[in-house]
């Protein structure tokens, strides 16, 4: 009975929630240590806020790892890395509106740096979000690229279209 109730709950968030794929955790080992040793105290404190957010990052307590990176970003909003992993750990605690924001802000930094992962989790973000168009837009994109998320791009896209055959 519970697991019905969440499910209607779920569904009311979004029609697309039994597609999105909150299973796709890519672990990013290296990030958050600098090997600098002339940092400042403030990028020292960054640093140390960063390398706790992606700890938390790697062991999944997507919960502190969005403390720990927003405090980072917060003081260094430049970094285009702490707005990534942020994104992530948003969108897969569930938060899809500040996943969108903190990805966008990502992509804004750093139009390269990880792009076909960032842009899956934002195309799942607008998904959770119920912006399907903005979606579709993002998974047309990501078709076209080599690699394993041309494939999942294609199998998101067919789900979306058999989800709202279904809402018609």
């Amino acid at each position: 009975h519970n697991a019905t109730i969440q499910n209607q709950l779920n569904q009311e968030i979004s029609p697309y929630y039994n597609i999105i794929d909150f299973t796709q955790f890519i672990p990013m080992f290296g990030f958050g240590r600098s090997l600098r040793k002339d940092r400042s105290a403030l990028e020292t404190e960054v640093a140390v806020m960063f390398e706790n957010g992606m700890d938390s990052y790697h062991k999944k307590d997507f919960k502190s790892a969005i403390e720990h990176l927003s405090k980072a970003t917060e003081n260094t909003p430049n970094q285009w890395d702490q707005w990534l992993f942020l994104g992530f750990s948003y969108f897969l605690d569930r938060k899809a509106q500040l996943a969108i924001q903190a990805l966008l802000k990502a992509r804004k930094l750093s139009k390269y740096s990880m792009k076909i992962e960032r842009d899956w989790y934002l195309t799942q973000a607008y998904l959770l979000n119920n912006e399907v168009d903005e979606a579709i837009y993002l998974l047309e994109e990501l078709k076209n690229t080599a690699g394993p998320y041309s494939i999942k791009a294609n199998t998101l896209l067919s789900d979306i279209i058999a989800t709202q055959d279904k809402k018609k």
